[in-house]
């Protein structure tokens, strides 16, 4: 009798400061940081029998939960940190200090599009990430991001309110909070789309970069008419986490 193998059975988890995202494949699911963690992972994992876990993690509480829900169910798990320098054929050696999220990005665009790739995230931080066209991070920028600047602005001023940012084609708002969601949305999108134009005119007209767009709040950058050409993915870290997964524990079989 032959033997088989077992099955590969992955989820991928991706431990965000506001959200825990879980992917299997094709399916994603979103869990709330201010919800019940422990009990909706707990259920997650014995409703959906993932056998091995690969995650990435910016949030050391629930990080913890994840980790204690992992042992109590027996289930076998790799931080994704362990595989991303052995696992992608882009080369982060020229950049230092550079984010999980950052790299993960860039691993799962690189399935999907060919060299030079720019990727812009919208999370907590945007931030742009380029690889030139030999798969080498050349770097990129950090800046705060949307949700984070209206944040910034209620706790650090007495009169600002906390806002919810709405898509508008407004130049100008016409009271506090128009005038919140119109600056925020004109100047920092403007501002993407003048920096990453500039940056694509140093590589020649025949090799333009491939962009792609993601993050959690990207959905809403996604309306905006910037000048160049881009794909849009709101799953791209979650995909990188996976990519790298299946890798890892396949060769382990």
């Amino acid at each position: 009798m032959h033997s088989t193998k077992p099955k590969l059975n992955l989820l991928a988890i991706d431990i965000g400061n506001s959200r825990i995202k879980l992917y299997k494949g094709n399916r994603l699911f979103s869990i709330s940081n201010k919800s019940d963690i422990e009990l909706t992972l707990m259920d997650y994992l014995c409703n959906n029998c993932s056998n091995q876990i690969v995650y990435s993690s910016v949030n050391k509480q629930s990080e913890q939960i994840l980790l204690e829900v992992l042992y109590r169910l027996k289930i076998d798990y790799i931080k994704v940190e362990e595989l991303i320098d052995k696992s992608t054929k882009i080369d982060f050696s020229s950049v230092s200090g550079m984010g999980t999220d950052r790299k993960l990005g860039l691993i799962s665009a690189a399935k999907l599009v060919p060299p030079p790739i720019i990727t812009i995230d919208f999370g907590t931080c945007i931030t742009i990430n380029v690889v030139d066209a030999n798969f080498k991070c050349i770097g990129g920028h950090i800046i705060p991001g949307l949700i984070t600047q209206t944040k910034a602005l209620n706790t650090f001023t007495s009169a600002l309110p906390q806002i919810m940012l709405n898509y508008t084609e407004n130049l100008i708002g016409t009271d506090t909070e128009s005038a919140i969601n119109t600056g925020i949305l004109n100047i920092t999108l403007k501002g993407i789309n003048a920096q990453v134009m500039d940056i694509c005119k140093t590589f020649p007209p025949h090799a333009q970069p491939s962009i792609i767009l993601t993050g959690g709040i990207s959905e809403l950058a996604n309306k905006f008419p910037f000048s160049f050409p881009y794909k849009w993915d709101d799953s791209l870290v979650i995909k990188g986490i996976w990519a790298l997964g299946c890798t890892h524990f396949k060769h382990q079989q």
